[in-house]
């Protein structure tokens, strides 16, 4: 058949044929003759003949990426971000990002039987469609840089975001919408400025895990599409929310660190939600930001760390692996994130007071973050020999005259004098903290305490600290389950693994 023989009427007979396809199988080969069908009959048309044809194409897209089984919904929801992208104008492209908001939200049902498609399975088909479009967009920005006036940089958190609230799109910043740049605008379309936020939010609270994760995925997907003062307004937004922080209540970084133990804490699946997203973000977020407020962001992570679902400890412990990535990706110049990984481990080594009144998750949550900085990646039993020139720079950088490890700066801002003191001061707090574990009656403490010590032992012997073992003597009895014999045995695995 011509292309133009495609009009509204067949394109609506293709989804009535959809819908009555009972096998799977069957059904996806079809769905992907009609999706190619679609995309060759998107040409122009005149203004009531192609509104017409939009809205079938719009019902055919939704039937395919919110179909009963995932691998539908991922097939199509790829093809729906090469289809959307040819619509003629940018109000077609906007109104099917709509539609897919409204899905994903729950307002809109593309189904008529409940009994066949569930609520989450659409959910998730317009997440995947959504984050397949984002991921379309390129973003050219070839213009200089702007310039910040100073006194915004030194600024407290809320005003380093309200001082640029006005978002300013450059003329000089484009986007391109699709993978051949056919619609190229200075502005992101309006359904994602004012939509897209509140409806990921409320996604982000859903049962659903996969449903979570699309919409952090598409959150971050936003953001990194943003100028940095959005950006930072968005991670602001995140953090206010798992502090229970209104808008218009005004709390200060001293009040978030003076009350880290507050028990007010958000329900497992929005709090992993929002978790996620910090997770995810890390990469967008400049050092120097981070680092200067540290002090708001270290208690919300501590907050969450003794959260009774061991999910959401664990989301907390991999934000805090997705900020030692960026520091650990820092090129050697990059003083504001070595200055990051020094605080963290700082932040982590300092043992938790009042230790009667505290719930025993928060100690393995605790010691879930010190292990995602501590715990070595695997490696084969064998070094090569290419690696030793590495080890021994390394090994350098901890012990010798290099600049990085001699660093004195007479206690300045909470920092050890020291190199020396500084990794006598990290693995005593470890140390402390996991030997507590270690002796606890509590068995996901003894575990979690196994589980860091291997690379504990690793970072004493690297940063030459193994004078601990004067403090504490060989038991006799019950060796076996004893701390020092126990440190004795992992060091001596850990000398034959090396």
């Amino acid at each position: 058949m011509g292309r133009t023989e495609w009009n509204a009427a067949s394109i609506s007979t293709l989804s009535r044929v959809v819908k009555r396809l009972q096998d799977p199988q069957t059904r996806q080969r079809f769905l992907s003759f009609a999706f190619q069908i679609l995309r060759l009959s998107l040409q122009p048309k005149t203004s009531e003949t192609e509104t017409k044809v939009f809205d079938e194409a719009v019902r055919l897209l939704l039937l395919g990426v919110t179909d009963l089984w995932s691998a539908i919904r991922k097939d199509c929801a790829k093809m729906a971000a090469l289809i959307a992208y040819e619509f003629s104008s940018l109000s077609h492209i906007e109104q099917f990002m709509d539609s897919l908001l409204c899905v994903a939200i729950g307002s809109r049902s593309v189904s008529t039987d409940k009994s066949q498609v569930t609520a989450w399975t659409e959910r998730e088909g317009a997440l995947l469609a959504l984050s397949a479009l984002l991921r379309s967009i390129e973003m050219d920005s070839t213009s200089q840089p702007l310039a910040v006036n100073a006194d915004v940089r030194t600024s407290q958190v809320k005003d380093d975001i309200k001082g640029m609230l006005g978002i300013r799109q450059l003329p000089v910043v484009k986007y391109r919408l699709g993978a051949n740049g056919r619609h190229t605008f200075t502005q992101l379309p309006r359904c994602l400025v004012q939509t897209l936020k509140p409806v990921m939010y409320q996604c982000l609270r859903h049962d659903q895990l996969s449903v979570r994760q699309l919409s952090a995925q598409c959150l971050v997907g936003y953001a990194s599409l943003c100028e940095e003062p959005t950006r930072l307004l968005i991670f602001q937004e995140v953090i206010s929310k798992l502090n229970r922080i209104n808008r218009n209540e005004k709390v200060s970084e001293s009040d978030t660190a003076a009350n880290p133990d507050e028990t007010d804490l958000l329900d497992a699946f929005e709090a992993e939600g929002l978790l996620d997203v910090l997770a995810r973000m890390a990469p967008c977020l400049p050092s120097t930001f981070l680092l200067k407020h540290w002090k708001f962001v270290f208690p919300t992570l501590e907050k969450y760390v003794m959260h009774i679902a061991s999910s959401v400890r664990q989301k907390s412990s991999s934000v805090v692996l997705a900020l030692a990535k960026q520091s650990r990706s820092a090129t050697s110049g990059d003083e504001a994130s070595l200055k990051l990984m020094v605080q963290m481990l700082l932040s982590l080594s300092k043992q938790l007071t009042d230790e009667s009144g505290l719930c025993w998750q928060r100690k393995e949550g605790r010691l879930l973050s010190i292990e995602v900085l501590i715990n070595p990646e695997s490696t084969k039993s064998r070094q090569r020999q290419a690696s030793s020139f590495t080890d021994l720079q390394t090994f350098t950088w901890a012990h010798d005259q290099a600049q990085s490890s001699t660093w004195r700066n007479n206690g300045q801002n909470g920092f050890p004098a020291s190199g020396h003191d500084f990794w006598r001061q990290v693995s005593r707090g470890f140390i402390a903290q996991t030997k507590e574990a270690f002796e606890s009656s509590q068995f996901e403490l003894r575990r979690i305490s196994r589980q860091v010590l291997s690379g504990l032992l690793r970072l004493v012997v690297w940063t030459d600290q193994l004078n601990f073992f004067s403090s504490t003597e060989l038991v006799a009895e019950e060796a076996e389950r004893s701390w020092s014999w126990t440190c004795v045995k992992t060091l001596k695995l850990l000398r034959h693994l090396s």
